[in-house]
């Protein structure tokens, strides 16, 4: 037995931007549906590029973060620059 959607032609009430936030994940359907009758994007916008600098920025602070990211640029086929193993500046591409 399938369950149909009921329609009651209202709108959906605007949501604030932490419950667009958290309702991506727990209730994406209602939380879609509030975005399309009233999209607001420069906060969601605002909010992941912050999340995802934060992010990016913790990982590539710590030595361990800085290895992966230059072993996974060297496979690759970059050049890895500097001054010895440990002291590597800057990674520039590789010639063909």
């Amino acid at each position: 037995m399938a369950n149909a959607a009921v329609h009651t032609g209202a709108s959906p009430a605007p949501k604030s931007l932490p419950a667009r936030f958290v309702g991506i994940i727990t209730s994406p359907r209602e939380t879609y549906e509030s975005v399309t009758a009233h999209p607001v994007w420069f906060g969601m916008l605002a909010l992941v590029a912050v999340t995802m600098a934060l992010l990016v920025g913790g990982l590539l602070s710590t030595k361990t973060g800085q290895d992966a990211w230059l072993d996974m640029m060297v496979a690759r086929g970059w050049v890895a620059e500097g001054d010895g193993p440990d002291l590597v500046v800057m990674c520039s591409p590789g010639s063909e």
